[in-house]
């Protein structure tokens, strides 16, 4: 334990570079602090020892009075300036991390983020780096406090009388060596307990998140299995921890607090022998009692410090996770044709994509479809890098994706997601995401192209109305033109559309694909659909069919050559091919 307790120390050590001299000044501040609390008890030592003898006090009688008062003060005002020290180190270290993770997080693949829940990265950005902020902040202090004070306390009275130094500091050695198998049997339960935090956090978010199933369903806390049980594993990991830490901590306390009974052990046998030294008694005794507070200082210190071992692993294992590789020779394409050459790729054992071949024409429009689990969406995610191909490659505009820097690879798409994302903001800020300050007429022209300017100038503030988890809710189509206008207000030279229209209405639908057609010559236009009569407009249609390519064409090649599409394209009802290509196109077909 000991050894994992020194690791973590010296982890964040290294974070702290930059600020390492705000942590050894608020370490030597603190312990000065702690210094000037044993100086009234000092004082009261050389007040008592000539009272207990009948003696006069030596003049001036006030100068320890004085000294007292003074050292109090001294030790507030040291205390405050190693605060401020430790938690300007704190916080800087803190926003640091959390940057450096963000940063990280931007490089990772997909992967990394299917394979770990929400609640678990949530607990290491929240709960992990705050008990990191805390400890710097607080417990480092105190530890170098709580640590020199009573080996300075042990000296001075070791010089007095060694016997009685043995019996201050004898009580200190048991209660650190119950602290050491207390957590002993602590870190057997650690990892546990913060694992099923992350399961409870994650069971927490999709409880919320479901809430209008939960709802309709009835479904209480108790009836939703995942959360319940996370709830009743959490309270028996904690049941067990106390149970087994508790006798451990009533020994810590017996044994800080039994410096006197072994003081008065010692003066009964000393008084007996005649060697006993009152003046050196009396001085151990207030140091005894003097030392009690530093020292409870470790046991809530040392608890944290074992927290963040395991908070240690857990940030560790995000900033260690191995982004996306880069190129030793990075080029940039200067033309925006997508080629898919024998591309592969799986999700652990089960293979989405298997062997993909497709060439997809500059500025024209391509609809990728397929039933659920087809790969389709794989397709588009791995032209992005969201994951990298197992086997084949991916070029665009001649140039192999890994050779392409992240930096430039992105700006060349426009992604509107089937889940809409809205963060809270201004429809103005929505739609220029990641561009603060653009002109209002950009913003209003990208709306106009998703459909979306009239709904925008209903709301009470127009495009100032904020939206979002703070402001006002949309519906679903609502926030997928939204969407849509963020995409297009990009004006990248790929657009990628998941489901564009999934949650509009028919009217809306038409508009949405009318100003998609727009670009047409424009953009090199991917569409990801379930609905034939939407792709039926397409340039070039990509027939997808459990990971392969099943058909390549356009609509009426298709029709002609592919029996599956042709059946499919049969089963497609009437209603549904004249809402989005007009009745015109449909007689033709």
């Amino acid at each position: 334990m000991l050894k994992e307790n020194l690791l973590a120390l010296k982890w964040l050590f290294s974070l702290a570079e930059g600020n390492r001299v705000f942590i050894w000044l608020s370490m030597l501040l603190a312990v000065m602090a702690g210094a000037m609390g044993l100086v009234p008890a000092l004082a009261l030592y050389f007040m008592s020892v000539p009272l207990l003898r009948g003696a006069p006090l030596p003049e001036p009688f006030w100068l320890w009075p004085v000294m007292a008062l003074a050292s109090i003060f001294a030790r507030y005002i040291l205390m405050f300036v190693s605060t401020m020290c430790s938690h300007t180190a704190a916080f800087r270290m803190h926003s640091r991390l959390r940057g450096d993770i963000v940063a990280h997080m931007g490089v990772l693949p997909m992967g990394f983020f299917t394979e770990r829940s929400s609640g678990a990265i949530r607990k290491v950005m929240n709960e992990d780096i705050e008990s990191l902020e805390i400890f710097i902040a607080h417990h480092v202090p105190d530890m170098a406090k709580a640590v020199a004070v009573p080996v300075a306390a042990f000296i001075l009275l070791a010089w007095q009388n060694l016997l009685f130094a043995l019996c201050v500091f004898l009580p200190l050695v048991l209660a650190c060596a119950t602290l050491h198998l207390q957590h002993r049997n602590r870190a057997e339960r650690t990892a546990e307990f913060f694992d099923n935090i992350e399961k409870m956090n994650t069971a927490v978010v999709e409880y919320i998140r479901g809430m209008p199933v939960v709802k309709v369903y009835n479904i209480t806390m108790t009836s939703y299995q995942k959360l319940h049980s996370a709830i009743a594993r959490q309270v028996e990991i904690a049941a067990a921890w106390i149970r087994g830490t508790t006798p451990f901590y009533a020994l810590f306390r017996i044994s800080l607090d039994s410096a006197p009974l072994f003081l008065m052990l010692c003066a009964v046998i000393l008084l007996q022998t005649g060697s006993f030294d009152l003046n050196a008694w009396i001085l151990a005794l207030f140091f005894g009692t003097a030392m009690v507070a530093p020292l409870e200082q470790i046991y809530s210190s040392s608890n944290l410090l074992a927290s963040l071992v395991e908070g240690m692993r857990r940030v560790d294992s995000l900033l260690l996770a191995r982004p996306l590789p880069q190129s030793e020779h990075p080029a940039v394409p200067e033309r925006f044709d997508i080629e898919y050459n024998g591309v592969s790729f799986s999700y652990g054992e089960g293979r989405a994509l298997s062997g993909l071949s497709a060439r997809l024409d500059e500025k024209r429009i391509h609809a990728f479809i397929g039933e659920s689990g087809s790969g389709k969406t794989t397709a588009t995610q791995l032209l992005m890098r969201f994951w990298d191909v197992e086997d084949g490659e991916i070029r665009i505009g001649g140039v192999n994706i890994r050779d392409i820097p992240l930096e430039k690879l992105m700006p060349m798409f426009s992604f509107v997601f089937q889940d809409v994302f809205i963060p809270d903001g201004t429809v103005a800020e929505n739609i220029a995401l990641g561009c603060p300050g653009a002109p209002r007429e950009k913003i209003v022209r990208a709306a106009k192209l998703a459909q979306a300017h009239d709904f925008i100038e209903r709301l009470e503030q127009g495009y100032d109305t904020r939206i979002g988890p703070g402001g006002t809710y949309l519906s679903g189509g609502e926030k997928q033109r939204i969407s849509i206008a963020r995409a297009l207000f990009k004006d990248s030279p790929i657009l990628v559309l998941d489901e564009a229209t999934s949650s509009s209405d028919p009217e809306n639908a038409v508009d949405i694909w009318r100003a998609i057609r727009a670009f047409s010559g424009q953009k090199t236009i991917i569409l990801i659909t379930h609905s034939l009569a939407s792709a039926a407009h397409a340039d070039n249609i990509l027939l997808f069919s459990r990971g392969s390519l099943a058909g390549l064409g356009s609509h009426e090649s298709l029709l002609r050559d592919n029996a599956a599409y042709k059946q499919m394209w049969e089963n497609t009802p009437t209603f549904n091919r004249q809402a989005l290509i007009g009745p015109k196109e449909v007689a033709a077909c």
